[in-house]
């Protein structure tokens, strides 16, 4: 059975020979480490063992002295390689480098607001208390997710969404749609 690693906030941590944040030196393969917040520590994340290294995907690296991950192939930790479900630049297994904006660097490690860990974690993990995605690292942030609107007034009794054209596309395609209510025909706001 592979271990996993997730949902911790480590930071302040020191070792003389490697390692603070993460130190890993045998791996089972499928070891996963995610949804964790590595700051500040002498070291993010080292590994000692190359071809079995853990799977590091969806944490947030922030000013590890000694480098935040040693020991990994050159991709992880090269945030441009894109950017997550948050407009967040990341590296191609999610992960990011960016201060986690605690509430106090000292004394509450509890996400603010704005923190870039809100909802950033992996979309496959268990949901946070407040149903929306997981936040990165031990304390989550409770708020109610901006994509939901209850507007049941305004919800289409019909619908109608058509196939692509032209299929396959590159580079643009267009996507022909209809939105209606039943009631006497009366248009739908579409956004």
């Amino acid at each position: 059975i592979a271990a996993s690693i997730y949902n911790n906030t480590i930071v302040y941590n020191y070792a003389g020979a490697g390692g603070g944040g993460i130190f890993t030196w045998t791996s089972l393969p499928g070891t996963k480490i995610y949804n964790n917040i590595i700051a500040l520590n002498s070291e993010g994340i080292r590994t000692d063992t190359f071809f079995t290294a853990p799977i590091v995907t969806h944490n947030d690296f922030w000013q590890n002295v000694q480098g935040n991950f040693n020991g990994f192939p050159s991709e992880v930790g090269n945030i441009v390689w894109g950017f997550n479900l948050n407009g967040i630049p990341c590296d191609s297994f999610y992960n990011i480098i960016q201060d986690p904006l605690f509430v106090d660097w000292a004394n509450d490690f509890h996400l603010r607001a704005n923190s870039p860990c809100i909802d950033a974690g992996d979309p496959k993990s268990l949901l946070d208390p407040d149903s929306t995605i997981a936040d990165i690292g031990a304390f989550y942030y409770p708020h109610t997710p901006t994509f939901v609107k209850d507007d049941d007034h305004n919800t289409p009794k019909r619908f109608e969404l058509s196939q692509n054209y032209p299929n396959p596309f590159n580079p643009t395609t267009k996507i022909q749609f209809r939105v209606g209510s039943l009631e006497f025909g009366d248009p739908v706001h579409t956004t």
